[in-house]
Formats: C-alpha cells, sequence, structure tokens
C-alpha cells in the first residue's frame, strides 16, 4: 500500500492545500481555523478515495483557502470521483455540481446544473 511514501505523499498533499510544512506537525488545537479545515480536507483524501462526502467544506475559509480547495475538488471531479458536496453557497454549487438534490416538502428534486 505504499507506506513508505506516507509521510511524503502527506506532505505533498498538505502543501498543496497551502499549508505551509512549517505547520505540518502543528497540534490542531494550536492552528488557525481556516488551515483546520484544510488538514481536514487533506485528511479526507490521503487515501485516494473514490467518493468524498463533504459538509460545508469552504465555510471559514478566506478567499485564497476557497479558490485552493476548489481546484483541489474540480480537479477529483475531472478525475472521475462523486463528491457528495452539502452547501448553501449557490456559487459553490454552479462551480462544484453537476446535480443538485434538494428536499421540497418531504420529496426530493434532481436538478441538472450544466
Amino acid at each position: 500500500m505504499d507506506g513508505w511514501n506516507a509521510e511524503s505523499d502527506a506532505a505533498m498533499l498538505l502543501n498543496g492545500l497551502g499549508i505551509p510544512t512549517e505547520d505540518h506537525y502543528t497540534l490542531m488545537a494550536d492552528m488557525p481555523s481556516a488551515l483546520k479545515v484544510k488538514v481536514l480536507l487533506a485528511q479526507a483524501l490521503f487515501g485516494n478515495p473514490d467518493i468524498l462526502l463533504l459538509d460545508e467544506p469552504l465555510n471559514g475559509l478566506d478567499n485564497e483557502g476557497v479558490e485552493e480547495i476548489r481546484k483541489v475538488l474540480l480537479s477529483l471531479k475531472e478525475k472521475g470521483k462523486l463528491i457528495i458536496l452539502a452547501s448553501h453557497s449557490k456559487e459553490d454549487i454552479q462551480i462544484l455540481c453537476d446535480t443538485v438534490f434538494r428536499m421540497d416538502h418531504g420529496k426530493i428534486i434532481a436538478t441538472e446544473t450544466n
């Protein structure tokens, strides 16, 4: 399972999400909120999953962080990964989603975004 490269793979993933190398060993309790979101996303991405379930992944990020995470999610989408995203942001939905499922009086309604 390529365990010998796990630490370097994790470092590349963290750097790719904009987490400075000097923060790679910082405790989560001591990390700024915007970096915590990125670390948690890196944790979810680490095993190269086929499916991601994300709840408001862009909340609490600065504009730079939002753009970094969007790039990662769009890259995963292009690679055929399934991303299930809960979001209240119409902009995020338009950029990241192909199909929107919404609840309307107890019924689930699907709508294509593109």
